[in-house]
This record gives C-alpha cells, structure tokens and sequence, in this order.
C-alpha cells in the first residue's frame, strides 16, 4: 500500500514545526467550540457596545444607556459599532466574537512573542498551548460577556513590541487606538517616555487626536464635539474617589473588585480611591505580621 504523498511530507517535518501546526490546530478546535454558541449567549458587554452604535446611527446621546451601565470609550468605537446595530442581534454576536475572539487571540499569541523575543522568533508549540491554558480562566468571561478586553490586549502587546522595533506610526497608532479603548497602555506609554523614546510618544498623542476627529467624517462635527466633550468627562470622572462604578457588583475588574473588599461598608467607612484601598491593604498586612 502506497502512502499519500501529503503525508510523506507531514512525516519529513522536524517535530518542532509538527507539534506548532499541531498546537494551532488546538487553537483553532478551541475557537470553534465557542463559536457554536457564540451567536446564543446573553452578552451583557456587547449589548452595551451595540447600543452605542445604535445611539450613534441615530445620533442620540452615545453615553446614556438603558440598560443602566454605559458606554465608556470614544466616539470612534461608537461609530465602529454602528455596521453591528444594523445586523440581526444573532448575526450581529457572531461577527463580534469573530472580530473579538477569533482574530483578537492568536493575534495576542502572535503579539507576545514577538514583544518577548523578537520579530525573527517562530513562536513553538509549547508557547501557544500554555499561555492558552493559563489564560482560559480569563477568557471565559471575556466570551460569556462579549468584552473588549483581548483587542485591547492585541493592541497593546503590539503596539509596545513595534515601539522597542521603533517603528514609531505603527506603534503610536496602535498604542492609540488601545489607549482609547482602556487606560492599560499608559504604563507601557510612562516606560517609553522613561526610555526617551519620544519619537513614539510624540506619535501616540498625534494618533490619538487623529482618532477623537476621525469620527467627524460619518457623525458631523457638532455630534461629535458633543459626545467628545461627554468622553473627557466621562474618562475625568472615574479619577473621582466618588465614581459609582467602582461600588458596582457589574465592575469586575480587579481594581473595583479591591475598592468593593477593601471598603467594606459604605456606611461607616465612605468611598476609597483606589489608592486608598491599596493603603489600608498594605496597613492591615503590617499589623497581621506585627502579631505574629
């Protein structure tokens, strides 16, 4: 019997490129099973991103919502989501997980191993599978809520291996774009400014205000203005130590997660800043260690 001549050339491989054909091949039987509920699923997150676009379609108020958590991030992603609230609700999940998960995971699996060991490194077989493993824990509620949060994590990842390539309009586009989205870049932002790489930062700032006017085009500028302005105060707003959302049962990021523990009752204790919070963790480790 005759072997395939496909698989004389599957067996003539090096294992290493067989295990990373075999690694994203999992990758992708991954991806698959949560597409086959992917356009089922309540996704709380997403509905909030559609209702903007809807709100923006119509030009009504992009930061006031019915569902009682509002839009956060910049007119542009308002207007991004505009094609998405014209399509069936259905319809409309299964694009979003395509853009959100499907194309956003590798691209954060392909994004930290060029940031962690360069642009000539073919990413192994090992390096796919752990880094998916370790981080199902994390994109199950991305997924089961429709969040943002692999783009953005896409974006940075990239962004920052770009910029230590000082390739600095690509890197300041994407560092950009990711910083409208959710504040996690200004770090990665204070390091380059730190490593005098103000080339890049000087890009990112350009970019950024490239992205608030972008939207001028489809919106008008009056629109836009107006829902600029409610952005700036809405990004000022959670600097308060008396934002809302922070004491919000819906806000499951670590810092609000933190802020709820740490403040215990509202009542007796008022509101703490995040920084507040980290203090009186920092206090109460001291004194358990002191009574030891």
């Amino acid at each position: 019997m005759e072997i395939p001549v496909q698989m004389l050339k599957w067996t003539e491989r090096p294992r290493k490129e067989q295990f990373r054909a075999v690694a994203w091949f999992i990758v992708v039987l991954y991806l698959l099973g949560f597409s086959i509920s992917a356009a089922m699923r309540n996704q709380s997150d997403f509905n909030i991103y559609r209702e903007a676009g809807f709100s923006a379609l119509h030009r009504k108020d992009i930061y006031v919502s019915e569902s009682g958590s509002a839009f956060r991030y910049a007119p542009l992603y308002a207007t991004i989501f505009m094609p998405l609230a014209m399509l069936p609700l259905r319809t409309a999940r299964l694009f979003w997980f395509l853009i959100s998960m499907a194309t956003a995971l590798p691209a954060l699996l392909l994004g930290s191993a060029r940031l962690l060991f360069g642009k000539d490194y073919k990413l192994s077989g090992e390096l796919i599978l752990i880094p998916l493993f370790l981080c199902t824990r994390f994109i199950l509620p991305n997924f089961d809520h429709g969040q943002i949060n692999l783009i953005v994590f896409a974006l940075l990842v990239w962004g920052l291996a770009l910029a230590l390539e000082t390739k600095a309009l690509r890197s300041g586009t994407l560092l950009a774009a990711s910083s409208l989205i959710k504040p996690l870049s200004l770090v990665p932002i204070l390091y380059l400014v730190v490593q005098r790489r103000l080339k890049i930062f000087l890009s990112i700032i350009a970019v950024m205000v490239a992205l608030l006017v972008l939207p001028v085009i489809i919106l008008g500028e009056n629109y836009t203005a107006q829902q600029t302005n409610k952005y700036v105060m809405s990004v000022a707003g959670r600097l308060s130590p008396d934002w809302e959302d922070l004491h919000s049962n819906y806000n499951q990021s670590a810092a609000a997660i933190a802020t709820r523990i740490l403040a215990g009752n509202r009542k007796d204790h008022g509101l703490l800043t995040e920084s507040d919070a980290s203090f009186r963790n920092l206090r109460r480790g001291r004194i358990r260690r002191s009574g030891q």
